[in-house]
């Protein structure tokens, strides 16, 4: 992070539940200041208004930590402060209706992901349209899930694993972050091309689930990377393929489930950074390059890549496109198999 002063500056961050922001002038180095788990790091000098990324879950979460790395760095790109306000709730929902009613002014951003995608279907009712009531402005990250298995399950590849479960129809449960979540729609994308039925468990987040699989109360799920390596790694699970069009980086062993019997087949979680439609071009094209900088950052790539994921950029128009794509690609596939949200 940059500081126009290396020796002081003004670092400022929330503190969960106190209700605002505390900030203490310190007597430190550049390099600390960006390195501190804070929100925000900026130079004194700044003064125009933060820029304010709204964050759907709470802290310590994926999608907050992949944020949280990008306003720390964005900080210092931009010359202006940065500020993670996380709103969870509504599967999502109340962050992307904050940020839909904010002005069109570029300093209210929303980091999106999946669960945005699948909000028309997944909620009974909603104050915004995804597709109408935004304007992308860079993807930040794609990574893949893997296909794991109880270690009971005797399927050591993604085509026994089919012949397994066409011959057992309703013998094994799927464990989920919950409706909506990449793990439940990975999910469901596979049993749609491969014909097969397992049922669905959905658990209140990720931990849940793998608790569930570890214990054997739950034999299949389409876990992140991140969660799903660590576990494959120490044995308690059996990672049959990744979801992906090609093997990920961070696993090149496991093989796509597209290559393993399931031609055609892939999925991807991937984090974004949208705001509200109407924005001033010149106000996006400024934000989209100063993202694109730090994702292009090799500390940021490799922080990425320890959670799973992949440093990716866009141009706005881009990652407009892959949204509303994704918004139809998944409508089209709960409404297929008549999921709907509360």
């Amino acid at each position: 992070m940059t500081c126009v002063n290396p020796f002081k500056a003004l670092c400022i961050w929330r503190m969960p539940g106190r209700g605002g922001a505390v900030a203490r002038s310190v007597i430190t180095g550049a390099g600390l200041c960006a390195a501190m788990a804070a929100n925000v790091c900026i130079a004194q000098s700044a003064g125009e208004r933060p820029v304010r990324l709204v964050v759907g879950y709470s802290p310590g979460g994926g999608v907050d930590f992949f944020a949280r790395v990008l306003a720390s760095k964005l900080s210092g790109t931009l010359q202006q402060q940065c500020i993670i306000d996380n709103r969870p709730g509504a599967g999502t929902n109340i962050a992307s209706e904050i940020v839909a009613r904010s002005a069109p002014d570029g300093h209210t951003l929303l980091v999106n992901n999946i669960a945005f995608a699948v909000s028309p279907v997944m909620s009974a009712t909603l104050s915004f349209d995804p597709a109408r009531d935004f304007a992308g402005v860079s993807q930040l990250t794609v990574s893949a899930n893997a296909l794991i298995v109880y270690p009971g399950v005797p399927a050591k590849s993604v085509s026994e694993f089919m012949t397994l479960v066409k011959a057992r129809p309703r013998s094994l449960n799927y464990g989920s972050a919950g409706n909506g979540s990449s793990t439940h729609l990975a999910a469901e994308l596979f049993k749609n091309m491969a014909a097969v039925d397992i049922v669905h468990v959905p658990f209140r987040g990720a931990a849940g689930a793998v608790t569930a699989i570890l214990g054997g109360e739950v034999q299949v799920m389409f876990a992140s990377l991140a969660t799903a390596l660590p576990q494959m790694r120490a044995g308690r699970v059996r990672a049959l393929a990744v979801t992906s069009r090609v093997r990920a980086k961070v696993a090149p062993e496991l093989p796509t489930i597209a290559e393993s019997g399931l031609p055609g087949f892939e999925m991807n979680s991937w984090i974004g950074v949208t705001g509200p439609a109407g924005m001033p071009s010149e106000r996006v094209n400024r934000l989209n390059a100063a993202i694109v900088r730090v994702l292009q950052m090799p500390e940021v790539g490799e922080q990425f890549a320890r959670e799973g994921g992949e440093a990716t950029g866009s141009s706005p128009a881009q990652f407009q496109a892959y949204v509303n794509a994704e918004i139809m690609r998944w409508g089209r596939l709960l409404k297929q198999a008549g999921i709907r949200g509360d």
